[in-house]
């Protein structure tokens, strides 16, 4: 059984599945930027003029990532030649050491925990992977959205990212090094990220590695979701609340 076996035993494409496949990957290298540097800017200018900035800002985006984790859903279950299992839609994680499961919820909880306490003495933000900070919560409603937000992102963001962009590289070359999905869908998922600077560029990027090497070791995007989902809502947390949540 080939390592990556889910993802390269499918049906031959057809020039729907091409065409579908290439419209998908297009939104996501060149519109998807243009969205956030857009949406970012727009943001920018309406903070601190209008109440529900943030609650809208989190809202459009879950949406938005919905909409788009969703089409392509509908995409690999209708589309000749494309499914599920080679998205990375699979709940088989027998390839993953229980050991490595736990080291990875320990280990990303209690660093969250430590670098927010870190953070409250000093008063200040903990460290984030970008320009965001004027993105983050500060009212209980906010939160709430944002941890909303966070689980949008978290699963729509893997499928697209890494489940269909590592799809499309084996489509195009079955026999490519394991090097070359990791290193392309972490480009692709850092520049979506331009809007937060070269920092957030950076940061993203790697972590678009860390989370495509997870996802093709246990061949299944259900560990890459689940981090992803933690990394998020701890970013919610980062910020004491302006306002205490409602009683």
């Amino acid at each position: 059984m080939a390592p990556l076996d889910w993802i390269v035993a499918h049906d031959p494409l057809g020039p729907f599945a091409w065409t579908a496949l290439g419209g998908m990957l297009a939104w996501i290298v060149f519109v998807e930027p243009w969205l956030g540097v857009k949406g970012h800017r727009r943001f920018l200018a309406e903070l601190g003029h209008e109440d529900d900035t943030r609650r809208r800002f989190y809202l459009r985006w879950t949406i938005l990532l919905t909409a788009l984790g969703s089409l392509v859903l509908v995409a690999f279950a209708v589309v000749p030649g494309l499914n599920w299992s080679a998205l990375g839609m699979r709940m088989d994680t027998s390839r993953v050491e229980p050991q490595m499961i736990v080291a990875l919820a320990v280990g990303g909880t209690a660093g969250s925990l430590v670098a927010m306490l870190m953070a409250r003495r000093r008063g200040t933000p903990p460290p984030m992977m970008g320009d965001i900070v004027a993105m983050l919560p500060t009212t209980g409603v906010e939160r709430g959205y944002f941890i909303l937000l966070s689980f949008a992102a978290g699963i729509f963001e893997e499928i697209v990212w890494r489940g269909m962009v590592v799809f499309a590289v084996y489509a195009i070359a079955p026999d490519a090094a394991i090097y070359w999905p990791i290193a392309i869908s972490a480009v692709v998922f850092g520049f979506a990220h331009v809007y937060q600077g070269k920092r957030g560029v950076l940061a993203t990027t790697f972590l678009g590695a860390v989370l495509c090497w997870m996802y093709l070791y246990s061949g299944s995007l259900l560990l890459p979701m689940v981090l992803h989902v933690l990394i998020d809502v701890r970013a919610g947390f980062a910020r004491p609340l302006r306002t205490p949540l409602p009683a």
